[in-house]
Formats: C-alpha cells, sequence, structure tokens
C-alpha cells in the first residue's frame, strides 16, 4: 500500500468515526452529551477536511483548483444534503402522512375522536389527544413546553 493511500484510509477512518460519535452523542438525548458531540463531530469534520489538501499535497497536485464545474459540484452536494436532511426530519415528524391511510394528526382532531391510526392497546385509546401530542412533543424535543 503507498503512503498516500495509507495515511488517506487512517485520517478517513479516525475522522468518519469521532463525526460519527459526535452526532450520535448530539442526537441522542438520553446520552446528555449534546455540546461535547458537536465539538466531537466538528473536529471529526476538521480531519475530514484537512484530509483533502493532505492527500492533494501527497500527489503533488495543486491544492484546490476552483472552476465553476467544482463549485457547480460542491452547490449540488450541498443541496442534495439538505433536501435530504428536510425529507429525514419530515418523515419523523409526519409519521406516515404520506400513506393513504392517513386522516390527520391527532391534534387536528377534537379529543372526543379516537385516532385512525391507532391500533394498539386500550390503554393508548383511552389517553387524550393532547397528551399523545404532547408525548410526540417530548420524544422529538426532550422537553415539555406547556
Amino acid at each position: 500500500m503507498k503512503k498516500k493511500n495509507f495515511v488517506t484510509l487512517i485520517m478517513s477512518v479516525v475522522g468518519g468515526i469521532l463525526f460519527a460519535l459526535g452526532m450520535c452523542m448530539a442526537l441522542l438525548p438520553e446520552w446528555g452529551a449534546m455540546t461535547q458531540g458537536i465539538v466531537i463531530g466538528a473536529v471529526g469534520v476538521a480531519i475530514l477536511l484537512a484530509m483533502v489538501p493532505v492527500r492533494r499535497k501527497m500527489d503533488g497536485k495543486p491544492m484546490i483548483v476552483l472552476t465553476g464545474k467544482t463549485i457547480g459540484a460542491a452547490v449540488l452536494g450541498v443541496l442534495g444534503a439538505i433536501v435530504l436532511g428536510i425529507g429525514m426530519c419530515m418523515v419523523m415528524i409526519l409519521g406516515y402522512a404520506g400513506s393513504r391511510h392517513y386522516r390527520g394528526h391527532c391534534w387536528d382532531r377534537p379529543a372526543a375522536l379516537p385516532d385512525p391510526c391507532d391500533r394498539r392497546a386500550e390503554v393508548i385509546k383511552k389517553r387524550s389527544c393532547a397528551a399523545r401530542a404532547e408525548s410526540v412533543r417530548h420524544r422529538f424535543f426532550g422537553k415539555s413546553f406547556s
């Protein structure tokens, strides 16, 4: 294995692991380590970004040449990541809203009407719609707003 490939391998593994661990720390409320996760994730991103000039230097190429193609590819990648993230957030928050069985969220109906999405135990059916909505908000945002 060539030296440049080995250095790229080590930097990408270390950066990727730090980034993934930082994302887990930041996004899992059970861990309670959001600030530390953001710092660890930022260190991982810095290592991954530092890998590009190190690799180009070892290849004997100029650092980064900005052309229209390079800028376009970067913009397309960023937009794709943003659209993917928005889609994942919508799926997590809205549940299966795109399903043909979807009839609106429970907080859009009076509490007396049953939730057509709930086919679980009777205990859940007895909870009010406001309690279910609060449970969903607590699950996603980690605290109560009322």
